[in-house]
């Protein structure tokens, strides 16, 4: 994945980590637009913590044990 793409959803994500939907009670997730990939995730007290940049694909739910 070209790191502007990256960089750019998280800048994005940091901006208003509220507005991307949820996956579960408590992980949000970010859909790339020319990958196949999601970023997911999560409030941690002050700050987000990525948990995953997951394929679409394959095994769509391996991260879910975070």
């Amino acid at each position: 994945m070209p790191n502007a793409e990256f960089d750019q959803a998280m800048k994005t994500i940091a901006y208003d980590p509220e507005r991307f939907p949820r996956c579960d009670d408590r992980h949000h997730y970010y859909l790339m637009r020319h990958f196949p990939c999601q970023i997911i995730y999560r409030q941690h007290q002050d700050h987000w913590n990525i948990i995953a940049v997951a394929h679409t694909a394959r095994r769509p739910d391996y991260w879910s044990g975070r």
